[in-house]
Formats: C-alpha cells, sequence, structure tokens
C-alpha cells in the first residue's frame, strides 16, 4: 500500500513543479490572449479557441502529426533517431511494467497529437517539438547505460574501450550527417529561415556591411559624448525581423560608441505594454520618429522567411514608420550606404539617412 501513495506523491510533486516553472510565463500569456481590451485580441483569442472545434480536420490532422514526426529526424539528425528508435525497444518494454514510468511515454506522444489541433492556426515547426528532446535524451541514456552493464558482463577487459569507441562513432556520425542535413545556406535569407526553424545551427562567417556600418559610426561619433539614436525601417512590411537587424544586436555588445537602435517590432511592443491605443500608438510612433539621430533604411532582395509578433501586425508600425520616412525624406541627408553585389551572400541593402540636409 505504501508504493501507491509513493507514486502518488511524485506525480503531484512533478505537477506542482511544472506548473511553478511555467506559470509565470503561461498565466500571463493566457490573460493576455483573453483579456477584453482591445477587442481585436479578444476575438482573435475566441476565434483560434472556437476554431479548435468548428474547423476540425481529421486528414488535415493526422497529416500534421506525420509531419512533425517527420521534423524529428532532421531536428535530433538521423543517427540520433536511428538511436533513439533502437532505445524504445530496448528500454521500452520493462517500462510498462511499472504504470508510473508510462508517464514518460505520454511526455513524448502528447506534442504529436496536441501540436496538429492547432495546424489552422499555426504553421508546423522542428522548434515546436524541442519539449521531447529530453524524454529522447533519457532514453537514449538509459538504452547506452544498459550497454555499457552488457559490455562489462561479457568484454570485462575491454569494455571501458568498447564504449568509448561506440560513443566516438555515434558523435563522428552526428557530424557527418549534421553537415549533410544542416548544409551552409547559400544566402542571408536561407540562412535566417534555419534559425527560425532550427535555432541556432550555423554562425555567420560570411561579409556583412554591418561592421563597415558601425565604423562608420564611430567616426560620425568621434567629436560627440551624446547617445546616437537609430530607428530602423523596413522595406517589406512583412520582413521586420531580417538577418541584419540580428547582426547589428550582436555587434552593439562590443560598440565603441552608444547607440540605441529603435525597430518597429520594439516599439509595437512597448504600445502593447503601455496600453495604448491606435491613436496613442501613432503619436507615440511620430515622437520617436522626430526624435532619432539616424533613420536605417533596410531593402532585401531577396524575399526572406522571419517571425513577426502578433503586437506588429497589430499597430503595423513598420507600414506608419515608412509613410512618415518618405513624407520626410527631402529633409534627410544619405550618409552612408551599402553595395550588396547581385550574387553576394548578404542580400540586404543598408540606407543611412540623417536630418539636415537642407541646413
Amino acid at each position: 500500500m505504501r508504493r501507491p501513495k509513493k507514486v502518488k506523491l511524485l506525480i503531484e510533486c512533478f505537477l506542482c513543479t511544472a506548473i511553478f516553472i511555467s506559470g509565470p510565463y503561461y498565466v500571463p500569456a493566457i490573460m493576455h490572449r483573453i483579456q477584453p481590451e482591445p477587442a481585436i485580441i479578444y476575438r482573435a483569442a475566441s476565434l483560434d479557441i472556437l476554431g479548435i472545434v468548428t474547423n476540425f480536420n481529421m486528414y488535415q490532422f493526422f497529416a500534421h502529426i506525420f509531419q512533425y514526426i517527420g521534423f524529428l529526424r532532421p531536428l535530433i539528425l538521423t543517427p540520433n533517431f536511428a538511436l533513439f528508435v533502437l532505445s524504445l525497444i530496448i528500454v521500452m518494454p520493462t517500462s510498462f511494467k511499472h504504470r508510473n514510468r508510462i508517464i514518460l511515454l505520454g511526455w513524448f506522444l502528447a506534442p504529436f497529437f496536441i501540436l496538429p489541433l492547432f495546424s489552422g492556426f499555426i504553421e508546423a515547426q522542428p522548434r515546436f517539438l524541442l519539449p521531447v528532446l529530453p524524454f529522447i535524451a533519457i532514453v537514449i541514456s538509459g538504452a547506452l547505460l544498459r550497454t555499457s552493464k552488457f559490455l562489462k558482463l561479457h568484454f570485462a577487459k575491454i569494455s571501458i574501450f568498447l564504449m568509448v569507441a561506440l560513443i566516438a562513432l555515434i558523435i563522428g556520425l552526428d557530424w557527418t550527417f549534421f553537415l549533410k542535413q544542416h548544409p551552409y545556406p547559400r544566402s542571408s535569407g536561407e540562412l535566417l529561415a534555419n534559425r527560425t526553424q532550427y535555432g541556432l545551427l550555423h554562425t555567420v562567417d560570411k561579409e556583412t556591411p554591418v561592421a563597415e556600418l558601425f565604423d562608420f559610426l564611430d567616426v560620425e561619433a568621434a567629436d560627440s559624448d551624446s547617445r546616437r539614436i537609430i530607428v530602423t525601417v523596413f522595406e517589406d512590411d512583412n520582413d521586420t525581423a531580417p538577418l541584419a537587424l540580428e547582426l547589428i544586436y550582436d555587434k552593439l555588445k562590443n560598440a565603441r560608441s552608444d547607440i540605441r537602435i529603435f525597430t518597429p517590432m520594439g516599439l509595437s511592443i512597448e504600445s502593447k505594454l503601455w496600453q495604448y491605443g491606435y491613436k496613442q500608438n501613432e503619436d507615440f510612433i511620430k515622437g520617436v520618429f522626430m526624435l532619432v539621430d539616424y533613420i536605417l533604411y533596410i531593402k532585401n532582395r531577396r524575399p526572406q522567411f522571419t517571425m513577426g509578433r502578433f503586437e506588429e501586425r497589430l499597430f503595423r508600425n513598420n507600414k506608419m514608420l515608412k509613410d512618415i520616412f518618405f513624407q520626410d525624406k527631402d529633409s534627410l541627408k544619405l550618409m552612408w550606404q551599402s553595395h550588396p553585389e547581385p550574387d553576394n551572400f548578404f542580400s540586404e541593402e543598408l540606407l543611412l539617412y540623417r536630418f539636415g540636409v537642407n541646413e
């Protein structure tokens, strides 16, 4: 009788720990989704919830299940995927003898059934499978541990050597398949798309104009101790998180000058946090535009797959900034410009403007 009580206590501790860890994020997020103001957010949240039931499509549901299963192999690499399947065969049969261990299988299967329910509202992406990776690591570790015990039992003298050789073989296969399944992208657009899908796979080791931009800003700020404020404006309203912006933020960590960057997406998030209405947001954007020292206009010659936020889709601040930019373009001076070649890896063209051309 003691064992069921112990199992119940462990499950309760697990659930309480999960709630304490996830609560600080998910509770505000849920409250934000169902709040009545602004009305457009409330309606969108209601439609999302109701749409799961009213728009359910069995064929689409199972198609997305297999799509997520297909994501798993390149996500963890083919050797690890094969090792995981083999580990399931070795480890899981004994796990079913203990009811409390079945929860592990639920941990793995739950995302594959829950995520397809939202297939009509969110695009299937490999990054959504990150919660199952610890389970995969646990199963593979269990299989490797059993393999180690088997080698010690039957090959005691060389068991350590065999285990080290096995791990080295796995690492070598992982590296080989990583280069094959995730080759270095041919353009900055492909690089950013891979980051959106799989995370940080490749560092940017190609020549970019961002370093040249900061060299110019350092020269500009040489005779001044004041902060330089830049607002970014994008030619494509649907591409508000290009690779250039990511590199600029990375460069800011080691910038010699005091520089602050405003982006349309960041300003939209700020407006939402302050609970601005559309008119208040418009006044806020106009005030920021008149405050800045430079306008960095970013043109992308190739389409990129970027992840926007709903705040930017709600306020559409990039379009607003772009309209203001073209209205005041006669009073702006082009200070610096990058010149990417047509076949260059970095496809974004940067143009830095400043007020005062007619002064």
